[in-house]
């Protein structure tokens, strides 16, 4: 095994092919300037490779192992996109993606070279990207590329609420994923019970009813929710209908800019950051119509890190081209201009990004215990792979504070 601690960008692994020699002096001079923690490589030729930090080596260890010399050329020219359908087509792996991500995310400047691509290939996508924006036509399709896999692989790795978004742990991490989104929902509802004894309540994204179900189980709310996945939709009124079907409640296939009527109470979990930036306006406008003067908005989002939004707004990563079409993070000043925009105002915040490292590992654990359950529903090796890489890295956005996710109460302004 060789180390290395300075320069090295002449030294080639003793059984590589040279046609390879490029890649390896081009990786090589690039993992020179990493600063923090620690990575093993291991090429095709199986020949080992450790890299330090030069101010924190300790900070992260992980490794990458290169089993096609492809991984790196795909890397090279179409960035985190590219980086990502090498691994979806087995070319690199890792004992440890999200340490992988990890690392890659404290060292982000140093590997620039890796993450960002061609210009060539980042304007492409970033067009295809565009023209996949969230418009009343668009947003079905963008909704149904993701939501409508199948409610039954979504079961496989979901607690038994079929909640689709971070739990909340709070103080108490030995919670099960399961009581941790209850907490959450329960967290919700009780700002609900603040504003009087019967209230009306629009949830624009119901997911799979897990907040509907708690909410009509612990108020006497009258309680509408939109969603634009049929699939949910359908799960909703087939497998809930006894539980929570009553005059109470009503579940709609509606775009939230189609919206009818006034209520006290909006909820959005995680719905936001599928709305695209074009709609944002529009987004905050349906909440600020439909919201009665005295009432709150609870938006569950997340965003990206503040720094990070200009250059992140001007690209495609890998969730956008492969998980979430149409999709864009807003950073909290962006979010925030956005609400005044409309006169409401934040009255209150609540950030858990710890929390969603840990609902995303829980999530992880239960796909690998479940994975050949996943593969019996038609689901190939390469899927399995897509779902693997976009779950270690969003926990791994979630640890190195990348991405945050938040709870932002919203109320008229004039409320004060």
């Amino acid at each position: 095994m060789l180390k290395f601690r300075i320069p090295f960008v002449d030294r080639i692994t003793p059984n590589a092919d040279k046609k390879n020699t490029w890649r390896i002096k081009l990786i090589f001079k690039i993992l020179e300037n990493i600063k923090f923690g620690k990575l093993k490589l291991i090429t095709p030729e199986k020949e080992v490779f450790k890299f330090f930090g030069s101010d924190d080596p300790d900070m992260v260890e992980a490794d990458l192992i290169l089993n096609n010399w492809d991984a790196l050329t795909v890397s090279f020219s179409k960035g985190d996109v590219g980086f990502g359908e090498a691994y979806m087509k087995s070319q690199w792996s890792s004992s440890d993606l999200t340490l992988l991500f990890q690392f890659v995310n404290v060292n982000r400047n140093a590997l620039d070279a890796l993450i960002n691509g061609k210009k060539i290939f980042l304007i492409y996508e970033w067009i295809a990207h565009r023209l996949k924006f969230n418009s009343e036509k668009n947003a079905k399709s963008n909704i149904s590329a993701h939501y409508d896999l199948s409610n039954k692989f979504y079961k496989l790795f979901l607690d038994p609420t079929m909640t689709y978004s971070s739990a909340f742990y709070g103080d108490n991490n030995k919670l099960s994923l399961e009581d941790a989104q209850r907490q959450k929902y329960k967290q919700v509802i009780s700002l609900c019970k603040k504003l009087k004894r019967t209230f009306t309540v629009l949830e624009i994204g119901f997911g799979w009813g897990g907040f509907a179900k708690q909410l009509l189980e612990e108020t006497s709310a009258n309680y509408h929710g939109i969603t634009l996945s049929k699939n949910q939709h359908k799960f909703v009124n087939s497998t809930l209908a006894n539980e929570i079907m009553n005059e109470r409640c009503k579940f709609e296939i509606l775009d939230y800019r189609n919206v009818k009527g006034k209520f006290d109470f909006i909820v959005s979990i995680e719905m936001f950051e599928a709305v695209g930036s074009a709609y944002w306006s529009n987004y905050f406008k349906t909440i600020k119509d439909h919201l009665n003067p005295n009432g709150k908005a609870l938006i569950q989002t997340i965003l990206i890190q503040e720094s990070k939004f200009e250059k992140y707004k001007k690209g495609v990563d890998f969730i956008q081209s492969y998980i979430f079409p149409g999709g864009m993070l807003a950073s909290e000043s962006i979010f925030k201009k956005e609400v005044e925009k409309v006169n409401l105002r934040v009255s209150n915040e609540l950030w858990f990004s710890h929390d969603y490292a840990k609902t995303l590992k829980e999530w992880q654990i239960l796909f690998e215990k479940n994975i050949e359950k996943i593969e019996n529903l038609g689901l190939n090796k390469k899927f399995c792979n897509m779902w693997r890489f976009y779950l270690s890295y969003c926990e791994a956005g979630f640890k190195t504070g990348e991405i945050e996710v938040v709870q932002f109460t919203l109320e008229n302004k004039h409320d004060i």
